[in-house]
């Protein structure tokens, strides 16, 4: 039988979680605007591809709409 630890050969990944994240247009707390005007959803989904961190929760009030836009943007 072969050795299952034979093929770690690297010790504790340790990755940038965030989950707890608004959406924009979230229902109690619509923070987020561009002071030029531009798309928001455009602006937030740059800023989510451009981060270190690896992982977010998605969090929205009431709802899955917001998710909902999103979702398509990350696959």
């Amino acid at each position: 039988m072969k050795n299952p630890y034979s093929i770690i050969n690297e010790g504790s990944t340790w990755l940038k979680w965030d989950l707890h994240i608004h959406t924009p247009e979230t229902k109690l707390a619509p923070a987020y605007f561009t002071p030029d005007g531009s798309d928001v959803w455009e602006e937030f989904i740059k800023k989510i591809d451009e981060s270190d961190v690896k992982v977010f929760g998605i969090t929205d009030y009431f709802s899955v709409d917001n998710y909902e836009k999103f979702y398509p943007n990350i696959i």
